[in-house]
């Protein structure tokens, strides 16, 4: 694998951490427990961000969480109307909700990609690769956890 798509990767793992509310920073193994606070304070701590790093962080989560409460919502009502429809199938309905899903996973995806860059941005160079050298760690145990799975998520037979 290319080292530009083995960033992208990373870039996108670290934005989904970054976005989810307790993401990645958050629990002992690195998965989505506790608080945003507590994903900050284990951010913090791992990059020994400086008081005014941290605020930027915080600033920057803060604003990207705000801009897509309102489609995570939308989401959520979606994909409950989905399962809800199950059914009563209508494929012009459900046509309509996955394709306005995609939309809402388009829009949410940039989001995170901008959140990571301007993340990235308040790092200085060491920062960046401690980050990225997590970031790897990350995708190391998840594979770990995912061996004998395809790619769906589902055992493999």
């Amino acid at each position: 694998m290319n080292k530009v798509l083995k960033h992208s990767l990373a870039a996108a793992g670290l934005g989904l951490a970054l976005l989810g509310a307790g993401a990645s920073f958050a629990g002992p193994h690195g998965g989505m427990h506790g608080s945003p606070e507590r994903m900050m304070e284990r951010m913090a701590e791992h990059l020994d961000l400086s008081d005014e790093q941290q605020a930027e962080v915080q600033q920057i989560l803060r604003d990207s969480r705000e801009q897509g409460e309102a489609d995570r919502e939308r989401l959520m009502a979606l994909k409950s109307s989905l399962r809800d429809s199950a059914d009563t199938f209508d494929s012009g309905e459900v046509q309509a909700a996955v394709d306005e899903i995609g939309q809402i996973t388009s829009r949410m995806t940039y989001r995170m990609a901008e959140a990571q860059h301007k993340v990235r941005a308040v790092l200085n160079e060491e920062q960046r690769a401690q980050l990225d050298a997590w970031a790897q760690q990350r995708e190391e145990r998840r594979g770990k956890w995912h061996r004998g799975r395809g790619p769906d998520g589902a055992p493999e037979e």
